[in-house]
């Protein structure tokens, strides 16, 4: 099973936090982090935090440079609303991505969530 999270620069100490908390509780999953719109200062610190955890992939996203089919008209007066709505809106298109380039399992917990214990049974569900 693979655990996938995503998230902005703003978002990226939940995703440490939720990452820290799936080792803490002796979960070996391995974890996909999707990064998204990290400019480079962000993506040195996200690195420099989690190079410790074994077992990660950081990916780092350009929206800018991906389709999810969101449209930006309902958010064309107001960029920062249309970003956060993004955001949010292209989880399923990171979903499938995963779905389509892992022959596993795939297990989604939000970047504000935390892990508290073992998901060896939701693995099995799974």
């Amino acid at each position: 099973m693979k655990i996938m999270s995503h998230c902005n620069p703003a978002y990226f100490k939940y995703a440490e936090a939720l990452t820290k908390s799936i080792r803490h509780s002796g979960n070996e999953n391995h974890i996909v982090l999707k990064l998204q719109d990290f400019p480079d200062a962000d993506r040195d610190y996200a690195v420099e935090r989690l190079k410790n955890i074994n077992n990660i992939d950081l990916e780092f996203i350009d929206t800018s440079k991906q389709e999810y089919g969101i449209s930006p008209l309902k958010y064309i007066n107001n960029m920062n609303a249309r970003k956060s709505q993004l955001y949010t809106d292209s989880m399923p298109f990171l979903m499938h991505e995963m779905l389509n380039d892992h022959d596993d399992d795939v297990l989604k917990i939000s970047a504000n969530g935390l892990v508290f214990t073992k998901l060896a049974e939701i693995e099995e569900v799974l």
